[in-house]
């Protein structure tokens, strides 16, 4: 029977990392004769080195987060151009001019597809509903192409565990 346990880790110059349970003791009953076998360490060793297609996942991942963040930038500013445009907002202000500054090249290949309406003193612009849909619908197909880009790297040799464990036998002796 063990009495106890420690566990120590240890770090070689690859950076793997071992795991060794060492026995500290061994009692032995006075009754009995059979022979025991009794766990000597257990050692397990982990590595990890980042293969090319690794890296090459990360970059393609951070890419597509990139064009997530693109896309969610021109979703908000045309949608805030639909709201200006909805509500009347003044164009000599700053800020409303700014969006529509920033605005008019995303929607304009848009424009005259289905003419503007009047609405409560502002104006309906199908443009830039028109312009929402298609920018979502483009960008959201871009990121699924790169994803599935991404998916199709087989992460090999990433990560490798392997486990050991020494016995030694061990016979108890009456007193």
């Amino acid at each position: 029977m063990a009495l106890g346990r420690r566990t120590e880790k240890v770090e070689d110059e690859r950076g793997r990392h071992a795991t060794a349970v060492p026995e500290r003791g061994y009692v032995h009953e006075p009754t009995t004769h059979a022979a025991r076998n009794e766990v000597d360490a257990e050692e397990q060793v982990t590595t990890a080195t980042p293969s090319a297609s690794s890296l090459a996942r990360g970059w393609i991942g951070v890419f597509a987060a990139w064009i997530g963040i693109s896309l969610a930038v021109v979703e908000v500013i045309l949608g805030f151009r639909l709201g200006f445009l909805l509500a009347g907002a003044n164009p000599s202000n700053g800020f409303v001019d700014f969006i529509y500054d920033i605005s008019d090249p995303l929607a304009e290949p848009f424009q005259g597809i289905v003419s503007n309406r009047g609405v409560d003193g502002g104006t309906f612009e199908p443009a830039s509903i028109i312009a929402m849909l298609v920018y979502l619908v483009a960008g959201a197909l871009l990121i699924a192409l790169i994803l599935a880009m991404r998916s199709g790297l087989a992460p090999h040799g990433d990560r490798v565990v392997s486990s050991r464990t020494r016995h030694r036998e061990r016979v108890a002796h009456e007193d």
